[in-house]
C-alpha cells in the first residue's frame, strides 16, 4: 500500500493539474484571469508529465526510444538523462502567466508589471548565458521565481486589506493567490537549497520533493476552489 501511495504522489505533478482542469470544463467561468490560470494548468500538465515521464522511462520501458529521439537531453556520452530542463521550463512558465493574472486582478500589478516580468526575464536569460547550464536544475531560478510570485501575493493580501469596503464574499481568484501563497512559502527554502542538498544529501533531497508535490497538489486544489466559486 505504501509503494502505491508513494507511486501516487510521484506522478501527482502531472495528474494535480487535471483536478482544476476538470472543475474548469464543468463550471466554465468567464473571468479574465482565468485565461493566465487555464494555460498555466495546461502547459504545466504537459511539462510535468514530460517530466515524469523521463523519471519513470526505465520502469515504462521507454529508455530506448528517449535515446534515440530526445538526444539533446542526454549528457555524458548519452548515459545521463535529466528532466532538470523542463523543471526550469515549468518555473518561466509559471513566473509569466502568473505575472499575467495578477496584472489582470489589480491596477497595482499593472504598474509593477511595467518592469518587473522584463527585468526577471532578462535576469533569468542572463544567467543561463553566463553563469548555468539550463538543462540542469537552477535552485537560483525556481528559488528567485517563488520570491518574486510571493512579492506579489503579499501586494495582493495588503492591497486587500486597506480597502476600506471589504466585501463578505471573496472573489473567486483570492482562491487561487490563497493556494500560490501556500505553495511558495513552502517551496522557497526546498528550492534554495536543493542544488546543495542534491550534492550532499541526495536520498533526502529526494524525500523531500514530496513536500513540494503535496503542496503542488494543495495548490491545484485551490486552483479548482476558484473555478468552482
Amino acid at each position: 500500500m505504501k509503494d502505491v501511495l508513494q507511486e501516487i504522489l510521484d506522478w501527482s505533478e502531472a495528474w494535480a493539474p487535471l483536478i482544476p482542469l476538470l472543475f474548469l470544463l464543468i463550471r466554465k467561468p468567464r473571468h479574465a484571469w482565468v485565461r493566465p490560470v487555464k494555460w498555466y494548468l495546461v502547459l504545466a500538465f504537459l511539462v510535468n508529465l514530460a517530466a515524469t515521464l523521463i523519471w519513470k522511462r526505465k520502469v515504462l520501458g521507454i529508455d530506448e526510444w528517449m535515446q534515440a529521439n530526445l538526444d539533446f537531453l542526454y549528457e555524458d556520452d548519452g548515459k545521463v538523462l535529466r528532466n532538470t530542463l523542463l523543471y526550469n521550463l515549468h518555473s518561466i512558465i509559471k513566473f509569466i502567466l502568473f505575472a499575467w493574472f495578477f496584472h489582470l486582478i489589480g491596477k497595482v500589478f499593472r504598474k509593477m508589471n511595467t518592469v518587473l516580468p522584463a527585468l526577471v526575464l532578462l535576469l533569468i536569460t542572463a544567467n543561463f548565458i553566463i553563469n548555468e547550464d539550463i538543462r540542469h536544475f537552477s535552485s537560483l531560478l525556481l528559488a528567485t521565481e517563488a520570491a518574486i510570485l510571493l512579492i506579489y501575493c503579499f501586494v495582493y493580501y495588503l492591497v486587500m486589506l486597506r480597502e476600506e469596503d471589504m466585501p463578505d464574499k471573496r472573489p473567486p481568484y483570492f482562491w487561487v493567490v490563497t493556494g500560490l501563497s501556500i505553495y511558495v512559502v513552502i517551496n522557497f527554502p526546498i528550492f534554495l537549497f536543493y542544488n546543495a542538498l542534491e550534492t550532499q544529501a541526495k536520498t533526502f533531497a529526494v524525500d523531500i520533493w514530496d513536500v513540494h508535490n503535496i503542496s503542488y497538489i494543495i495548490f491545484c486544489f485551490f486552483i479548482a476552489k476558484s473555478f468552482y466559486e
